[in-house]
């Protein structure tokens, strides 16, 4: 990574980033979907339970002694647990933990339930008629909540994966021909009679086509068109990009609209400088507030990689342990602002920024005309 920093390796780069996405891979696969669960007291003791037994295990397999660790995490959680003083022991309390956990997961909702009923019962005796009947009125609702979030589950629709055939206008071009300009297309929406195509190639291509037509709706309009459009690079860089900015650009050939569009495209005050490079802080802060569930890329690297890093956990900072897992997530948030900002300072694309997802949703369901995606 040092070796970045010094002079370009652009070989180099793509390697260190294919090797930082195999390990964000690996590690996805380590982590075991977590289900939600209702919450309820029995349930969340029997987990803090298990997971107390696994980290002491943990540490039987690796001769490292957790002892003390353990009791004063116990004591941040208010919680007191009999953690076995052999390997062999440990292991057989841990399976048999897994095996009450998985049990209880499996009521999680009548736990939850009878637990609320409890707390009912136990304001009524205590004879606090408010926190009974707030707790009862609880109870009401979630039943009716559970209740719903199982219809869903049983009524939700099932998608299919996807449509494989579509159906385009009858004086739209064989794949086969050449096509000098999309804006030669008949307009889909004013078509009247269609064709069905299913070979996938071909399905392909009409899609690719659509989307030429459909993203490039801009052309006609003055900058697609000489001389911007010989003048005019996609990075704005040229000399005539600088001379609209400074507002200098003058070009007899403009008419009025144009003439008038290209002064207000001049600059009106000094532009705000842009940092070459990203900061550790400016990394964390940027993940930290992006929602998990806006997609990215196809290559598998997803929001969850990103926040798992800058998010809090449980290593903590007073055992060996705990500083090495530190040390090791300090050195890949590193890693990957370093290749951040390689990329911005040559101006380099990793591999797997090059491929994108346009997914095409069926605007109405069975609908499969090309214009209705």
């Amino acid at each position: 990574m040092q070796t970045l920093m010094k002079e370009r390796d652009d070989e180099l780069a793509e390697r260190l980033d294919k090797i930082l996405s195999q390990a964000c891979l690996h590690g996805e696969k380590q982590c075991r979907p977590r289900i939600s669960l209702w919450w309820s007291k029995k349930l969340t003791q029997a987990r803090l339970y298990r997971n107390f037994l696994y980290r002491a295990l943990c540490g039987f397999r690796n001769n490292i002694d957790v002892r003390p660790a353990v009791p004063a995490r116990m004591l941040s959680l208010n919680v007191h647990f009999e953690i076995p003083n052999t390997k062999e022991s440990c292991n057989t309390a841990f399976k048999a933990a897994n095996q009450e956990l998985k049990q209880l997961a499996k009521d999680h909702l009548t736990l939850r339930l009878n637990e609320m009923e409890e707390r009912v019962e136990m304001h009524a005796l205590a004879k606090n008629k408010d926190k009974a009947k707030i707790v009862k009125e609880m109870k009401n609702q979630e039943t009716i909540a559970a209740t719903f979030r199982k219809i869903r589950s049983i009524t939700r629709p099932t998608h299919s994966r996807g449509f494989t055939s579509i159906d385009i206008p009858t004086s739209w071009p064989e794949p086969t021909d050449d096509i000098t300009s999309t804006t030669s297309l008949p307009d889909p929406k004013l078509a009247t009679t269609w064709r069905t195509t299913e070979i996938p190639q071909d399905v392909l291509h009409y899609l690719r086509l659509r989307n030429r037509l459909h993203f490039g709706q801009a052309e006609g309009t003055p900058l697609t068109l000489p001389p911007f459009s010989t003048q005019l690079d996609w990075a704005a860089s040229t000399s005539t990009a600088d001379l609209i900015l400074e507002g200098d650009y003058t070009n007899d050939e403009l008419t009025d609209i144009q003439e008038l569009m290209i002064n207000h495209c001049a600059r009106q005050g000094p532009l705000d400088a842009i940092p070459a490079e990203i900061t550790v802080k400016e990394f964390e802060w940027r993940f930290r507030t992006w929602d998990e569930r806006t997609s990215t890329s196809p290559s598998g690297i997803h929001l969850g990689h990103y926040k798992a890093l800058i998010r809090p956990n449980d290593a903590g900072s007073t055992t060996d342990e705990g500083r090495q897992i530190l040390q090791a997530r300090d050195a890949i948030i590193q890693a990957r602002v370093n290749l951040i900002n390689y990329s911005l300072k040559h101006g380099y694309s990793y591999q797997r920024w090059h491929n994108v997802v346009n997914v095409m949703i069926q605007k109405d369901p069975g609908n499969q005309k090309i214009h209705r995606l």
